[in-house]
């Protein structure tokens, strides 16, 4: 199961649970473990990759962090 949010309450969640007869949080832990990261870390990584942004041009330019980050599709507008 994931880790609920309570360091930032105003950041999209998920949970995710599974039955005690499940192997998928076990083999989750260990691959993590491989490479050194946390579950939440890991998953988010094979998220990332299983839902890509499909944009490969040039980033577009921004007066500001924020506003770089929207204009390139990172974050919301």
């Amino acid at each position: 199961m994931l880790a609920k949010n309570t360091w930032l309450p105003f950041m999209p969640s998920f949970d995710i649970h599974y039955s005690d007869s499940e192997t998928l949080p076990d083999r989750i832990n260990a691959a993590a473990a491989e490479l050194s990261l946390t579950p939440e870390e890991l998953i988010k990584r094979v998220l990332d990759e299983a839902f890509p942004s499909g944009d490969s041009s040039p980033s577009m330019p921004a007066d500001s962090l924020q506003g770089f980050l929207a204009a390139n599709g990172a974050v919301k507008q």
